[in-house]
């Protein structure tokens, strides 16, 4: 909706305003298209992300969230050939074209890995970065979507295994929380450090990214304002547990 019209400087220049004056970081963009959508879907969604990254430019925004996308034009289906070699490569190429006419922009793709798409693990999300060759390839780290049954019981070795290959890409982190509930592999949202995510763990290596910019973490997946602010103390608590620092947190309000 960004792009749905085009928006007068002088309205850019008081939302800008208003970011100021209540300290609010506009921080980024997200591009929910699928950039390797069956044609000519394909090229709308590319065109869509160049044109995201200029507006992102425009409101002062760091980066842009994107994914690698489906063979389906549906991204968030899993098309039986989104791991063949033909589907990885039109993600590079996609990207690369991308890269490619927004060049000289500051703004970053920040990719978040997803169980439905090629790029599903760090491993992945490491050769995208590689083969690309832009370093504005970076990561939005969401680990929960790379979960599968293989380690839905081993966060603690997959959370270390995950850091331990992109913390240097690292751009903004997702924390959610998961678990098992069913026969077969099943797995659902659950409240912020009530499943299986090792939250002690996951938020201490947050804390070590010291390489890059402060990432941001942000809750999401949850309904109503009531569960988010549980969410949000159960995380800070956890924090204060490890001494882990969590910028932003306000201090109660003051009794009237």
């Amino acid at each position: 909706t960004w792009l749905d019209r085009k928006v007068p400087d002088s309205e850019i220049a008081e939302i800008k305003r208003l970011l100021q004056k209540y300290d609010i970081d506009f921080y980024a963009l997200h591009s929910a298209g699928n950039i390797i959508a069956p044609p000519p879907e394909d090229e709308k969604w590319q065109r869509h992300q160049i044109d995201l990254i200029h507006s992102a430019e425009q409101y002062g925004c760091k980066l842009l969230l994107s994914h690698a996308g489906s063979m389906y034009p549906n991204r968030d289906i899993a098309h039986p050939q989104n791991w063949s070699k033909e589907a990885w490569d039109r993600t590079v190429r996609a990207l690369k074209r991308i890269c490619k006419d927004t060049a000289g922009s500051k703004i970053e793709i920040a990719i978040e890995a997803v169980n439905t798409e090629s790029v599903n693990n760090p491993w992945a999300m490491k050769r995208l970065r590689e083969d690309v060759g832009d370093e504005r390839i970076t990561c939005g780290l969401d680990i929960t979507n790379m979960v599968d049954p293989s380690v839905a019981f081993r966060m603690s070795e997959w959370i270390d295994t995950t850091f331990d290959l992109l913390e240097d890409s690292i751009r903004y982190v997702h924390a959610k929380d998961f678990a098992w509930s069913s026969m077969l592999a099943g797995l659902n949202w659950t409240m912020q450090g009530t499943g299986n995510m090792d939250y002690e763990l996951f938020l201490a290596r947050v804390s070590r990214l010291t390489k890059t910019t402060m990432p941001y973490v942000l809750i999401e997946f949850l309904s109503g304002n009531e569960q988010y602010e549980q969410a949000q103390r159960n995380v800070r608590a956890i924090a204060d547990k490890i001494g882990v620092k969590i910028y932003g947190t306000q201090p109660p309000p003051k009794a009237a």
